[in-house]
């Protein structure tokens, strides 16, 4: 029971100012149930950045589940299916603790992306420099393509984050229906 506690209790504790940071959940009512979801309206992280002083960083952050990655192996396509990944602004790696292995979290550039270890080992395998990642190019649902800027350790198991990739926020255009170019307030 003690394991189970402390595990539990530990969450997301990896990161340094873990009791400064804050996360906004959603809250809908349906027949009398009340749920709370990980999801905001887009427009909100824009609207708080702008209209308040009360945080020091702001970060909106969407996770997309089930998308094909692929990547180009001498002419050759390798493709996987990936459980889950990100887009998000920069300042979320200033928000949160990053261990990079190579690169950094610089999604300043459209298409830009950093994925985790493990990603890149699945995508590119185990014996793969690191270092020659930075700048390769990958597919997401056989449309959009990305390159690559850094390469992250994993999230530690006490994290509320288990996706592997994560792209610069404006880039779910055309891969998230509900975006809307980031101005609807639908989630």
């Amino acid at each position: 029971m003690f394991t189970f506690i402390k595990f539990h209790h530990d969450y997301n504790k990896y990161n340094e100012k873990f009791n400064e940071v804050y996360r906004i959940v959603g809250l809908s009512q349906r027949d009398n149930n009340i749920n709370h979801t990980p999801t905001v309206p887009h427009p909100l992280g824009a609207m708080l950045a702008e209209s308040t002083s009360l945080f020091d960083q702001v970060s909106r952050l969407f996770v997309h589940g089930r998308v094909q990655i692929s990547v180009d192996h001498n002419g050759q396509l390798s493709k996987i299916m990936e459980r889950e990944i990100a887009f998000t602004d920069e300042s979320f790696f200033e928000i949160l603790d990053f261990q990079w292995i190579v690169g950094a979290g610089d999604l300043s550039d459209p298409g830009s992306a950093v994925i985790s270890e493990t990603l890149a080992a699945k995508l590119f395998g185990n014996q793969v420099a690191m270092e020659t990642l930075v700048g390769k190019f990958l597919q997401v649902d056989n449309s959009h393509q990305f390159v690559i800027k850094g390469v992250y350790r994993d999230f530690p198991k006490q994290s509320d984050f288990e996706f592997n990739m994560i792209m610069d926020y404006e880039s779910q255009d055309g891969i998230n229906d509900y975006y809307g170019k980031g101005k609807l307030w639908v989630r």
